[in-house]
């Protein structure tokens, strides 16, 4: 999450990247941020918010770093306002590999639907502390589902154990997968 943090306050102001490429890089930290906040949620509800980089930027001192939990609540608004930013960055780029890097190997608004569609589910049907659960979060669910089928090129593969044959890598199933060199 600091790297996170670090990568949104060095790069959203940059000058010398062009504005596609910067968004498209934001999008992709945005949501992971989002995804990394989402798992430290689910198991522990309220958790510390740090969205800045005082270490970074020199402050050591322990007092001043010193942050509570938030709430649950709050925590899950950070999670959703980071999705919302992904989604914003992102804007209609809906490619897989636009700058040819990878496909499916880096995160990109399809997993940013997913993960968005997954936190709404969640929170439709889990009160965790403060944070209640709305089942009006099930409509917002389906639509991120519904725009991860219909969007991305994605489709069911006719035999299961096909989709994670390691010579059927980036197939039609797979939204994101992190990929190891041997």
């Amino acid at each position: 999450i600091t790297n996170l943090n670090l990568f949104i306050a060095r790069v959203t102001d940059l000058n010398f990247l062009d504005e596609a490429k910067k968004n498209y890089y934001l999008g992709i930290v945005y949501g992971l941020r989002a995804h990394y906040y989402f798992d430290l949620y689910r198991v522990y509800g309220g958790v510390p918010l740090r969205l800045d980089v005082k270490v970074i930027d020199g402050e050591l001192d322990p007092n001043k770093l010193y942050m509570g939990r938030s709430t649950p609540k709050q925590v899950m608004e950070q999670i959703k306002s980071d999705i919302q930013k992904s989604l914003e960055y992102f804007g209609d780029q809906n490619s897989f590999d636009p700058y040819g890097k990878g496909n499916k190997a880096y995160w990109s608004k399809a997993a940013t639907e997913c993960l968005a569609g997954e936190v709404y589910l969640w929170n439709s049907k889990v009160t965790t502390g403060d944070n209640e659960a709305n089942q009006n979060d099930l409509v917002e669910a389906k639509k991120y589902f519904n725009n991860v089928v219909n969007n991305y090129g994605l489709n069911m593969l006719d035999n299961f154990a096909s989709v994670f044959d390691a010579t059927n890598k980036g197939n039609d199933e797979i939204v994101f997968a992190v990929r190891f060199l041997e």
